[in-house]
């Protein structure tokens, strides 16, 4: 990811809203929560753009992502750098898909689906309801220091899920999601 450019949008008011450092909190649960929450807003109100890969089913595909926020606007680029040439553009709740091959764009009338790394879109206490939420190690991924945590499901409805979240701005960077034998069903984490 480049840093360097979130650094720069920052002066530009587009970092807004971010929470205080978990760790001034004094209980397990508030430093769980207070994480909870910079990693669901990170994805949205923050600038960044970066290379990924996700691995699911047994496939590996790299996509390349441009996020820019400011206020209540949000404009998202997806590229997909293996496979067919596509392109996902979204604006707000507007999304278009761009077929460079064929020179098409397709319209997508339902709700925008929300690419990694903004995977955390409850409030803290759903979360927290339906899962025990530990913290890890911190831990470096594509050269930046994040936190780990698990979200252990409180029910045989869900699976595990593992975060790694950048310590500075609480972006997810690296997410892991294993089935009840600890089977990896999917991966996704940020390689620039």
């Amino acid at each position: 990811m480049k840093f360097a450019v979130v650094a720069l949008l920052a002066s530009s008011g587009c970092l807004q809203g971010l929470i205080s450092d978990a760790r001034a909190q004094d209980t397990p649960a508030a430093v769980a929560a207070s994480w909870i929450g910079r990693m669901s807003g990170a994805a949205n109100q923050l600038c960044y753009m970066g290379t990924f890969v996700r691995e699911s089913g047994g496939k590996m595909e790299s996509l390349r992502i441009a996020h820019y926020a400011e206020g209540k606007e949000e404009t998202e680029k997806v590229e997909f750098l293996d496979g067919p040439a596509r392109e996902v553009i979204r604006n707000n709740e507007n999304v278009a898909v761009y077929f460079p091959g064929s020179k098409t764009i397709k319209l997508v009338h339902r709700k925008a689906r929300k690419f990694f790394p903004a995977l955390l879109t409850s409030s803290p206490e759903t979360y927290s309801e339906n899962y025990r939420v530990t913290l890890g190690n911190v831990e470096r991924v594509a050269g930046h220091e994040c936190q780990g945590m698990l979200f252990e499901p409180k029910d045989a409805m869900r699976y595990p899920r593992w975060f790694c979240a950048e310590t500075t701005t609480g972006l997810i960077i690296k997410t892991n999601l294993k089935d009840d034998k600890g089977v990896l069903l999917e991966q996704m984490s940020f390689t620039q």
